[in-house]
């Protein structure tokens, strides 16, 4: 999922959850800071919750993609013809991320154990 961290809606999205989350004083180095840390939390969550939706012989085929560096697009291929209703799956993944995120609601525990290592 690492073309994620290019996508102009996602930096939106994250910038977005920095505003929400109101940190006091917040410099830029520090806010470039969290926001790097934020994608990569991102990354690690709709990876968990896309896993949570695919067979085993997916989840190994998935890895397999990831492990040989495939490109973003051939990645987000094979997510949208093996993850059913792809775009409202990461809709609504990416709302409960902000909700976990800003404190509303915790991460399921499927989510927290299937985050990757």
């Amino acid at each position: 999922m690492d073309g994620l961290n290019n996508n102009q809606a996602v930096s939106e999205f994250v910038d977005k959850l920095i505003e929400e989350k109101s940190f006091p004083d917040l410099t830029e180095e520090v806010k470039a800071e969290i926001k790097k840390d934020i994608l990569v939390r991102l990354d690690d969550f709709i990876s968990a919750r896309i896993i949570a939706k695919l067979s085993d012989e997916d989840v190994q085929t998935f890895n397999d993609l990831l492990k040989e560096n495939k490109s973003p697009e051939e990645v987000q291929q094979f997510i949208s013809t093996h993850v059913p209703d792809f775009t409202n799956f990461l809709t609504s993944t990416l709302l409960e991320f902000r909700e976990v995120y800003l404190g509303l609601k915790t991460a399921p525990p499927a989510v927290e154990s299937n985050l990757p290592q």
